[in-house]
């Protein structure tokens, strides 16, 4: 049994998403096959994701956009003349880890009004 102690400490270590993964591992007998390595690092990686994820939300809600857009709802018909394959390439954002620049050309959005 996992000691209350070791739980408290990680909360008040601020790592929530560590001690809910310790959680998991601990109540499934799956987890009992990979090392000490590969558990830690599946415990670190979820507390890592996790952060990335909250800053990504806070600097969207502080951004203030006045509708939100996602790849997942970009139109993908005909008559737009878009390329699938490269809009989903761009959307993996390598081009900003090789600090390359995109320059976009043309009418943009869906040609519909937001109500005033």
């Amino acid at each position: 049994m996992i000691s209350q102690t070791l739980m408290d400490k990680l909360l008040e270590l601020r790592l929530p998403a560590f001690r809910d993964g310790l959680r998991e591992q601990i109540a499934n007998p799956q987890y009992a096959a990979l090392s000490f390595e590969e558990r830690l690092l599946l415990l670190v990686d979820l507390e890592w994701n996790r952060r990335r994820d909250g800053r990504t939300q806070r600097r969207l809600k502080a951004a203030g956009f006045p509708m939100q857009a996602t790849i997942e709802d970009l139109d993908f018909s005909p008559e737009r003349g878009l390329d699938r394959r490269l809009i989903l390439e761009l959307s993996q954002c390598t081009w900003v880890d090789k600090a390359l620049n995109i320059l976009l050309l043309g009418a943009t959005g869906t040609g519909k009004t937001q109500p005033e």
